[in-house]
């Protein structure tokens, strides 16, 4: 049964969904409209199969000791690191799933509901051999189930 945002109970998320946060632990947030939300990623606002991804990242921190976007951009920066990869890492973002080749920001034109937590590692690669080799996770995450092209518009990123 969802709620009264049409979010569904965090429990009923699939497995998954629910192993991307940190020991299955996430918040029910409310997004207003004009929140901006980032991902680095191949794709555009609409990926493949027609839908748009549920994982993002804040413009603005998610939570104490999210650095949002700037303070990403400038972590990676301060390790010699290209954006892309320090995304991947702390997001954990297995090497199959997207080459994270742009930086997409989208803006919320209406309200939206979901989840807010840190991401959990994930594995490197889908190879079996490496199954034990992970990616650390740990950045902030949200994941908004069911975002549709009118919910979000594609912006350009803020100047930091």
């Amino acid at each position: 049964m969802n709620d009264a945002n049409g979010l569904p109970p965090f429990d009923a998320l699939p497995d998954a969904d629910q192993r991307a946060f940190i020991a299955r632990r996430a918040t029910a947030r409310q997004f207003p409209a004009g929140t901006l939300l980032y991902k680095f990623t191949q794709y555009g606002l609409v990926g493949p199969g027609g839908r748009i991804t549920p994982w993002w990242s804040g413009v603005e921190p998610l939570a104490p000791g999210d650095p949002g976007l700037a303070g990403a951009l400038d972590r990676a920066a301060r390790l010699g690191h290209a954006a892309k990869d320090y995304a991947r890492a702390r997001s954990a973002v297995t090497n199959q799933w997207n080459s994270m080749e742009g930086l997409l920001v989208i803006r919320l034109v209406r309200p939206a509901s979901g989840y807010v937590g840190r991401c959990a590692h994930q594995p490197l690669d889908e190879n079996p051999q490496l199954a034990n080799v992970v990616w650390i996770g740990g950045a902030w995450q949200a994941y908004l189930p069911g975002l549709s092209s009118a919910d979000a518009t594609v912006c350009r990123p803020p100047q930091a």
